[in-house]
């Protein structure tokens, strides 16, 4: 288990190898984004283009705290982190998704941005502004997801390209 509290972080301007081979010789990394954190930086989990395979940082499941605050991910933040698996849910908070965030995370299946609450009403609650070319790129097992949010969003092309073919959004 990996908690990550770092409230406020630089962009990374390149990859630095910081999980490199994390988890590899276990079951995985539950990674768990602390409530006070912000942003996970751009290039956080980026592997090593040349050993891509053996040591991109395997992480299993990726959960953020109750009442986050995060508001971004970082371009390349979990670039190529297949292990992801399941389900993703990204808290109400969460305003951007930034270019290649999450490409080739091919082990998410559901993915849901806010929440939704049943009611008498149907309440839609989350901040989503923007999701970036190529975020969700090659996302090849993604057959569902939920984007809950009552702003408009803007979604650039390519954002979900190679992704699961039967996705909806509600």
């Amino acid at each position: 288990t990996v908690n990550y509290n770092a409230k406020t972080v630089a962009d990374l301007t390149e990859r630095k190898d910081i999980f490199y081979c994390g988890g590899v010789y276990g079951t995985g990394i539950t990674l768990t984004i602390g409530n006070q954190v912000t942003r996970i930086p751009s290039y956080l989990f980026y592997p090593r283009i040349d050993d891509l395979a053996a040591c991109s940082p395997k992480i299993k499941t990726l959960q953020f705290e109750a009442n986050s605050v995060c508001s971004s991910i970082g371009r390349y933040a979990f670039y190529s982190v297949d292990d992801l698996d399941g389900t993703v849910q990204l808290p109400n908070s969460m305003e951007t998704i930034e270019t290649y965030a999450f490409y080739n995370c091919t082990g998410i299946d559901v993915l849901k941005i806010g929440t939704r609450t049943a009611g008498s009403s149907m309440t839609f609650s989350g901040k989503l502004k923007k999701i970036e070319t190529k975020a969700f790129e090659n996302t090849t097992s993604l057959n569902t997801l939920e984007i809950n949010t009552y702003v408009s969003c803007d979604i650039d092309a390519d954002a979900f390209k190679a992704a699961g073919s039967s996705a909806t959004s509600t």
